[in-house]
């Protein structure tokens, strides 16, 4: 099957073996329920962070929280979602069944999943820290067990914060992140960490992404242009600043 997207209305449409189009309304996105969570947090966070991930191998749902982090079932998101046919877009589910509560000591600030679903990456701060824990989603699927950290790791002890982390999508032990100072590390995630690559400050890094393949890691720097590196961080290629791009940001 082929898909097609129609430049002028954006919207995707099938080409079958019978050449019949059909208009892929379906995959339009739209707005569910919902659901809270948590009450507010005690003070504003302000800086990047990612605070909700799914797992869509074992169906659930991670979204962290002032304490710690909740699980739930997305297949029980979706039920009471579906409660609701004529008012989702303003319901707010304040009884979405909660899976699992998992309390930390610091507030997390980053919940990512690796590409296979088996790892689930918590970043926290704790007394000027910053911390990983590498939980086991399996240790998740049966409710009333005990979350599993399977290993720990200390990314910096000097005040610095995550900008960005990447789970390799072919290789899922493989970590990047991006720290504030600008600097990479490239980790292996096993039973330990093991750190397989650094690049230093002067990289200037704010972000990154992996390439579809996973075999080159796309990284943004902070005067606008980007690199690409292979697996072991060996810079490939640099592009130059794009045309829009100006000292101050976007023109």
């Amino acid at each position: 099957m082929l898909v097609v997207v129609n430049s002028s209305s954006s919207t995707p449409v099938f080409l079958t073996s019978a050449s019949h189009e059909r208009p892929g309304l379906e995959f339009r996105f739209q707005q569910l329920c919902k659901v809270k969570i948590s009450d507010k947090w005690p003070e504003q966070t302000t800086g990047r962070g990612q605070l909700l991930t799914c797992s869509s191998k074992y169906g659930l749902t991670f979204v962290g929280g002032p304490s710690g982090f909740t699980v739930l079932k997305t297949a029980d998101i979706s039920h009471r979602d579906g409660q609701h046919p004529k008012d989702k877009s303003t319901v707010v589910i304040t009884d979405c069944p909660v899976w699992m509560n998992v309390s930390t000591a610091q507030p997390p600030i980053s919940l990512t999943l690796s590409s296979d679903d088996q790892i689930l990456l918590l970043v926290m701060i704790s007394n000027d820290n910053l911390v990983a824990f590498f939980y086991t989603i399996n240790s998740f699927s049966q409710q009333g067990s005990a979350a599993v950290v399977r290993t720990s790791y200390q990314i910096d002890n000097q005040g610095l914060r995550l900008l960005d982390s990447a789970w390799n999508p072919a290789l899922p032990h493989l970590l990047a992140l991006c720290l504030s100072d600008g600097s990479l590390a490239l980790l292996s995630v096993t039973d330990k960490v093991v750190v397989m690559a650094r690049l230093p400050p002067s990289t200037q890094a704010t972000c990154l992404c992996w390439s579809p393949k996973g075999k080159q890691l796309v990284v943004g720097k902070l005067d606008g242009t980007f690199s690409q590196y292979d697996q072991t961080l060996t810079e490939k290629r640099e592009d130059h600043t794009p045309t829009v791009w100006s000292p101050k940001g976007l023109k």
